[in-house]
């Protein structure tokens, strides 16, 4: 394993933090300062942080179901410092959360994360291309032909998206609910998409995120899946 994986995977750091206690000269292997993020290591090295031994741990590997409420910031920190973040809606632990998959602050809906940071990169890699499903009510005349020309992957404003999948769930005079499934997340894609076809996105919920659903949870609530269940859905090598 390199260097500044094994501070993020078993330090209780981001891979930011773990980069720059490395440049600042803060990790000893053997020691001996290295500045080398990329330095292979492995259990038999001796790594210190700061002075205190960053060593192997066995781990559960955890992904959390988090239905995130509208209104609340997916981020460690509230920029602007007048919202919750998302790990404020967390029980109180030492566990090193890692989000997978942004929703903007508008949005809601199912959110995951995980303990383990292979597995966050898994289920965000596009090269997994797991399907996001969201519900969307939209304000505007939901033209058929338009929906169909989004479905293709357009171009706007010299940015590519993706072919996407929207069919109609409910429709009334002035609003519909469409269903959208997406296998990528570019930021603020949905109603990037929408507004381009003068649809304007009034509630937007993510109900699905590869085979994790958010069933019937409400706002708020959590739900954690542990590894024996994990392993069940045969998705991906644990560790």
């Amino acid at each position: 394993m390199k260097l500044d994986r094994w501070l993020f995977t078993f330090g209780k750091l981001s891979r930011r933090e773990a980069d720059k206690a490395i440049s600042e000269g803060r990790v000893t292997v053997d020691g001996i300062v290295t500045i080398k993020p990329f330095l292979d290591v492995d259990e038999k090295k001796t790594i210190l942080l700061d002075g205190a031994l960053v060593q192997k741990t066995a781990m559960e590997p955890v992904i959390m179901k988090l239905y995130k409420p509208r209104g609340v910031v997916v981020s460690k920190v509230d920029q602007r410092a007048c919202s919750s973040t998302v790990f404020d809606l967390l029980p109180k632990s030492e566990t090193r959360w890692i989000y997978v998959g942004r929703l903007d602050i508008d949005s809601e809906g199912l959110l995951l994360l995980t303990n383990v940071g292979r597995i966050a990169h898994f289920l965000e890699s596009p090269k997994t291309a797991l399907k996001r499903e969201y519900m969307v009510k939209v304000f505007g005349h939901v033209d058929d032909s338009k929906l169909s020309a989004i479905q293709q992957g357009p171009n706007i404003k010299g940015i590519n998206y993706s072919a996407c999948k929207i069919s109609v769930l409910r429709q009334a005079e002035k609003q519909t609910w469409l269903k959208i499934v997406l296998t990528e997340g570019k930021n603020r894609e949905i109603r990037i998409l929408m507004d381009h076809i003068g649809l304007r996105v009034s509630r937007l919920i993510r109900t699905a995120y590869g085979p994790f659903t958010i069933n019937n949870m409400k706002p708020g609530e959590i739900e954690s899946i542990f590894c024996r269940a994990i392993s069940k859905i045969n998705l991906f090598p644990l560790m």
